[in-house]
């Protein structure tokens, strides 16, 4: 049964944006025309032409008239078209009242103007009390708007005395190359930054967007913000101020957006829509300059997973020593971007369904942009390795400074911690090495960077499959519960556990999260991967992707990442939107590589997510006009200091405790059967912080807790005469 996809604009939040790759199709847009009656100067009567999508423009053809044949052309200003002259491009009918506009381009890359933006005034001579209406007409020249390769483009035109149910909005940013906060010729506009709009004391967000309507309920002053997308940029305007009312035909404004420093920004992402075992398969890598100088020199290294082997890819090696391949994409200018895909092949012989399997990216020369007046110059990072006959770890200070003050390091085997934290301080270029057996479980290395570091690193490493179990077996399904260190721009890891029979539409979420409840740090980035696959019987020529984001996402921080096809992206009232049109999806049974589809994006939970909160999310994948396939849905739950520690006793045979309830909220009763002088209760954090004590006089104690300490695992030490007696992990809950 067909099925058409109603999408209702709405107030709340809307975002939209467009993702392109290098030598690929982007859907076509339409551009838009419109006549806007701005009022009278005495007898003249204002006449607004305004476009959207106006990109790439080669020529421009057109007529319009007043319908009401009152009055005459009096001439056209405040022109933003390039090489426009009014005596030679116009020419006026003053029979028919018709206005003919003939304008060609002269410059190979076409003329753009920002979306919403004024092309030129129209100037009228009437009379100002009779009613007057201009419009779009067919003769004597159609409309026709061409790029520079002669192409005609979609145009849809507005009239001046259209009725419009809703007002169209266009926002735009640009590089202000001279810095006089006006949109010129030849500067370029960005395609990626964030519209707050706040109104009626709410605040909404728009990402990228390109077209927004307002309603009556939304009429009223909005003030407008821009926020790019790094911090390296700044805006020439702080807020923007439109009054919305029943006048308001159409909105555009523009952002000029300047420096803050002069430097590049390189970033780049990698992914694969899944991991298989014994046949080739491709990783798609995209890269981009979000800075604000043009990179030299600029090279990709890939590293490969151990039990990996290269077996191509879409552009040269530039060098390749395993497990390494550099790629050399040379000068990378503002916002320009590219893509690449590498083929690979895991061992069969070596690896197990289920093993996880990582590949990551650097994009290279990195610069820290802005470097914060207090940090230290120390910087910590982690290696790992397989070797001997033992797992490996390799804690690094690569900075230039010594570390002023200690960081704890942990480490998580399986899923516990085999101990508490602890703090390690190192000065410049030393390290600390740290080994567990090969005993086929996973350990992961996870530690604090140094205080106020540059950019968004969080060290943490992993190892899988070393050695083996005592069943000859390792354990799986423990290293994708943890993120791994790839905040910053200019470093991208994907890692995947293999798989052999699969649903071919799915989602996926990284890091997993711990445990069942896949317990995630509040502020720590979620990445979210939806896969798709044509396996029917008949080309698909779109798909689109619905997915609805939890009430408790930033959407602030979201950000599109990779994806296997040019598409365009929405965001309203939550329902995030991805449109693959025109995809031309070849059906499983006659290419069952090039069936197969995905998209990346990436977002951050609300900073004010309480503990315990659950973030579900699933998403509707429509081929054509097929009904909507579901997905599974990934869930994560917000909370702290969730991993649990194992730590032995002391002694047990100085002291045997019984401690309930377990969890605990506002007491825990100690009790034991021996007789013992006075002991001293400690209440401990993960971190080794004391956060409450207590005396202990006899065979029972109860430890007032009254609600006080938040939901997670904490360490309870029985002392006598400052004598360890006895530790244990406990679990405290919130009452809800």
């Amino acid at each position: 049964m067909n099925r058409s996809i109603r999408i209702i604009l709405s107030t709340s939040i809307l975002i939209f944006g467009i993702f392109g790759f290098q030598n690929a199709l982007i859907a076509q847009n339409t551009v838009s025309l419109y006549l806007i009656d701005k009022g009278w100067n005495l007898d003249t009567n204002i006449i607004e032409l305004r476009a959207t999508h106006f990109q790439r423009v080669g020529t421009m053809h057109f007529s319009l008239k007043e319908i009401n044949n009152l009055g005459d052309f009096a001439g056209v200003d405040q022109i933003q078209l390039m090489n426009f002259q009014p005596g030679v491009n116009i020419t006026y009918n003053s029979i028919s009242k018709t206005i003919s506009v003939s304008w060609d381009v002269l410059f190979i890359n076409g003329f753009n103007i920002p979306d919403g933006q004024l092309v030129f005034r129209i100037l009228w001579k009437s009379n100002p009390n009779l009613a007057h209406c201009y419009e779009f007409v067919q003769s004597p020249l159609p409309t026709e708007i061409k790029d520079p390769n002669l192409i005609s483009q979609i145009v849809k035109l507005y009239n001046s005395c259209d009725a419009l149910l809703n007002v169209p909005s266009f926002f735009s940013a640009y590089i202000d190359i001279n810095k006089n906060c006006n949109y010129e010729f030849q500067e370029d506009l960005f395609t990626q930054y964030t519209i707050l709009d706040s109104f009626n004391n709410q605040i909404n967000t728009y990402k990228n967007p390109q077209n927004l309507f307002y309603t009556k309920q939304e009429f009223g002053l909005h003030y407008y913000k821009i926020l790019p997308v790094t911090s390296l940029w700044t805006s020439c305007t702080n807020f923007q101020t439109v009054l919305v009312d029943s006048t308001t035909k159409i909105i555009g404004l523009s952002y000029g957006m300047q420096p803050v420093v002069d430097c590049p920004e390189l970033s780049v992402e990698i992914n694969t829509p899944i991991v298989r075992r014994c046949v080739d398969y491709s990783y798609y890598i995209h890269y981009e300059n979000i800075g604000t100088l043009a990179a030299d020199s600029v090279k990709v290294i890939i590293k490969l997973d151990p039990f990996m082997s290269l077996k191509g890819a879409s552009i040269p090696i530039s060098n390749f020593q395993a497990p390494y391949a550099e790629f050399l994409i040379g000068k990378l200018d503002i916002f320009k971007h590219g893509n690449f895909t590498i083929t690979v092949n895991i061992d069969c012989d070596s690896t197990s369904i289920g093993q996880t399997h990582c590949v990551s990216a650097e994009i290279l020369p990195h610069k820290d942009c802005i470097i914060p007046a207090n940090w230290s110059g120390a910087s910590i990072k982690l290696d790992a390795k397989c070797e001997n006959g033992k797992n490996k770890f390799r804690i690094q200070n690569i900075g230039t400074q010594d570390m002023p003050d200690p960081v704890q390091y942990w480490i998580v085997e399986d899923d516990i911690m085999p101990g508490l934290k602890k703090d390690i301080k190192l000065n410049k270029a030393s390290f600390f090495d740290i080994e567990y057996p090969a005993n086929g479980k996973t350990y992961r290395l996870i530690t604090d960077q140094v205080k106020n570091h540059p950019g968004l690193s969080y060290p943490s490493i992993a190892l899988e499959a070393c050695g083996k179990n005592g069943s000859g077996g390792i354990s799986t399904g423990y290293f994708l519960m943890f993120p791994e260190d790839e905040e910053d721009p200019n470093i991208a890891i994907d890692c995947q556990a293999s798989r052999s029979s699969f649903d071919p539409n799915d989602k996926t979420a990284s890091p997993v999260g711990y445990q069942s409840e896949h317990y995630i740090e509040s502020q720590r980035t979620l990445e979210y991967k939806i896969r798709f696959q044509n396996t029917g019987n008949d080309t698909a020529f779109k798909v689109v992707i619905v997915d609805t984001l939890s009430e408790w996402m930033d959407l602030i921080t979201l950000k599109i990442l990779n994806a296997s096809h040019p598409f365009s992206f929405s965001l309203i009232n939550r329902v995030l939107s991805f449109r693959f049109d025109p995809i031309y999806l070849p059906y499983q049974s006659i290419d069952d590589a090039n069936s197969q589809g995905f998209v990346q994006y990436s977002i951050r939970p609300n900073a004010k997510a309480p503990l315990e909160t659950k973030l579900p999310n699933t998403a509707s994948i429509f081929f054509d006009f097929n009904p909507p396939i579901q997905t599974n849905t990934t869930l994560h739950t917000i909370n702290r200091d969730f991993i649990i520690v194992s730590i032995k006793v002391a002694d047990p045979s100085i002291l045997n405790v019984n401690i309930y309830p377990n969890p605990g909220t506002d007491y825990l009763i100690l009790e034991t059967d021996q007789l013992s002088p006075e002991k001293d209760i400690q209440l401990c954090d993960l971190n080794g912080r004391v956060l409450l004590t207590q005396k202990w006089i006899g065979q029972q104690s109860i430890l007032q807790l009254n609600d006080r300490f938040q939901s997670g695992t904490y360490i309870l030490n029985i002392y006598e005469k400052s004598k360890l007696l006895y530790r244990a992990t406990i679990a405290l809950k919130t009452k809800n």
